[in-house]
Formats: structure tokens, C-alpha cells, sequence
């Protein structure tokens, strides 16, 4: 599902929602949508490294890809290869069935 509240805390099974006046809820990893973790991923990379950015958007490019979405995996790739060009490679060689030219 969908979620609106910040994210206040998480661990390897749960991620917890503020819902501001009305406390916050715990939802397992397994309930988040693709969308939303796709989100948290992309905010909290931002302190990153290029390198690190780039190894980051290619997993979500993988993510993409298994989860249906072979359009936003060659989006993430090209982000990625802006942050790291010697990343295209890896993608090739992980998503060959992408046409990445």
C-alpha cells in the first residue's frame, strides 16, 4: 500500500509511519509498495558517494526490472551511468535483456 506519514524508524522486518496526531504504524517490509521503497532509496542516497549513487540506482534498476517495470530500470540505468559510466557494463552483464543503447 500506499503510505502518507514519514518514516520515523525501521528495522529488518517492519518500517514505522508517523501519522502525526494519531500516533504512527508499523507496516512489514512485505506490505510496502515498490513505489515507496524506490522512494526511500532515492532519499537516502543523496549522501552518497557518485560511485555509491550509481551501484544504488543499478539495484533499483534490478528491482524495476523483476518487479515489471523494464522502462524505469533503463531510467535508473541511465541515471546511474551519468553518476558512474563504468556501470553500464555491470547493467549489461545483469539485465541482458534490456536494450541499453
Amino acid at each position: 500500500p500506499e503510505l502518507a506519514g514519514d518514516v520515523i524508524n525501521a528495522n529488518s522486518r517492519r518500517i514505522q509511519i508517523a501519522l502525526g496526531e494519531h500516533g504512527s504504524i508499523d507496516v512489514d517490509w512485505d506490505r510496502v509498495s515498490g513505489r515507496l521503497l524506490a522512494t526511500l532509496m532515492e532519499h537516502y542516497m543523496t549522501d552518497l558517494s557518485d560511485e555509491q549513487q550509481a551501484d544504488m540506482l543499478l539495484s533499483l534498476a534490478i528491482f524495476a526490472y523483476e518487479s515489471g517495470s523494464p522502462r524505469a530500470a533503463i531510467s535508473y540505468i541511465g541515471e546511474a551511468v551519468e553518476k558512474d559510466s563504468g556501470i553500464q557494463d555491470a547493467a549489461r552483464k545483469l539485465l541482458p535483456d534490456l536494450d541499453l543503447d
